[in-house]
């Protein structure tokens, strides 16, 4: 236990950092370091442990559970080694199908990049931006089920999903907590409450089942409320918002129902339409900041000039805006955003701000749509005269 924490003192990531590598497994212990510019840990051999969520669940955890975490967070090195059982009858009983956002899977995808490596986990459709992942649970660990697994094991995705949803099935049963407030949040003892509405025990033992709509915001976190009633999808989507600021591991501000033809991406009711597009553009500014910094350390490492434009907000609890910046003479990677704050070089002329759809509709031609999710636009060139008149006239005053 550390002895400035047991005292009150807050925990900081550098002290964090140093205590899982203390806590690292002997035999894998060599050669890790901390990195504190990307806020992770690195072996040589180019894995990395990242330490956001883990550092933001350390500090929610209370003193005397932070041990536990810690021994938890160093079994992460251990991916290095342990490999998914090339025996189906071995790996079956420990897959499990969990719901995530596809936007997690571009910084994967930017690592393969930089390393010559291929994606192929297996990836399943479920809601929006939802997706089905099969993972192998290892105990502390899970690792993502590859397309080649499946080949090794003779089996194709539907039929190994049937079977991760009944060892999701086995697991001790969660219950629903009613907030008082109109929404349900799942109690489980395990690891998987954001994946758990795939159940169908699961969505039966609520009170509104026939009309419930989720929303898996976080990992271990899923909420469900009555699509029928305004305030109570106000009130989920409103302690959604605290746990995008609270908790780790925020997934999607996707709401989603099941219908008799599977699962849909929910609209949300008007008078809770401002705080649901706020959820929406921090989870996708979020998503952005990570596509950023690998893309950054992508371009660093092939010496590529790219200029890769954040995802920036402005506002206040009741109304965020995103918004990027395309600067004249600069090659940049534009994220998608509410509006462009258009940047010409020169004293005499001051810069505009412009809705995205107004650009894409003057300038589209001139912005060519790369492989990232969220999406990205290559720029490599600035509006004309005529395009800049036209957008000028659309410009954004206030």
């Amino acid at each position: 236990m550390s002895l400035l924490e047991f005292l009150g003192f807050r925990p900081t990531l550098p002290r964090f950092a140093a205590r899982v590598l203390r806590a690292l497994p002997e035999d894998e212990a060599t050669g890790w370091t901390f990195n504190a510019e990307r806020e992770c840990l690195q072996h040589p051999g180019g894995t990395e442990i990242s330490l956001r969520n883990l550092f933001l669940e350390y500090c929610a955890s209370g003193v005397f559970g932070r041990p536990a975490l810690v021994r938890k967070y160093a079994d992460l090195a251990l991916t290095r080694s342990h490999e998914i059982p090339a025996l189906w009858v071995a790996a079956v009983k420990n897959i499990y199908p969990v719901v995530r956002s596809e936007f997690v899977e571009t910084t994967i995808e930017i690592k393969c990049r930089a390393t010559g490596a291929t994606m192929d986990s297996v990836v399943l459709p479920f809601a929006g931006d939802l997706r089905i992942r099969l993972v192998y649970d290892f105990g502390n660990f899970v690792r993502y089920v590859k397309g080649e697994d499946l080949g090794t094991w003779g089996q194709s995705a539907p039929d190994v999903l049937g079977h991760a949803l009944a060892n999701l099935g086995r697991l001790e049963k969660p219950t629903w907590v009613d907030s008082g407030l109109g929404f349900f949040s799942l109690a489980s003892p395990m690891s998987y409450g954001e994946s758990m509405l795939q159940l169908d025990s699961a969505v039966a033992a609520l009170p509104f089942a026939p009309n419930a709509v989720f929303m898996p915001c976080n990992r271990g976190i899923l909420l469900a409320a009555d699509g029928r009633s305004e305030e109570a999808m106000t009130a989920m989507l409103t302690e959604a918002a605290r746990c995008l600021r609270e908790e780790p591991w925020p997934v999607s501000a996707t709401l989603c129902k099941r219908s008799p033809d599977g699962w849909q991406q929910v609209d949300p009711p008007a008078c809770a339409a401002a705080l649901a597009h706020n959820l929406f553009v921090q989870h996708r500014a979020d998503y952005y900041a990570g596509q950023k910094e690998e893309l950054d350390a992508l371009h660093e490492s092939r010496g590529e000039d790219v200029f890769v434009a954040n995802c920036s907000l402005l506002g206040n609890e009741d109304t965020w805006q995103s918004y990027c910046v395309w600067t004249q003479d600069v090659k940049s990677l534009l994220p998608v955003t509410d509006w462009i704050a258009l940047m010409p070089q020169g004293e005499d002329v001051k810069f505009i701000r412009v809705a995205w759809q107004d650009v894409v509709e003057t300038c589209g031609p001139r912005m060519l749509a790369t492989t990232e999710s969220p999406p990205r636009f290559l720029v490599d060139s600035f509006p004309t005269p005529d395009e800049w008149s036209a957008l000028s006239s659309r410009a954004i005053t206030g």
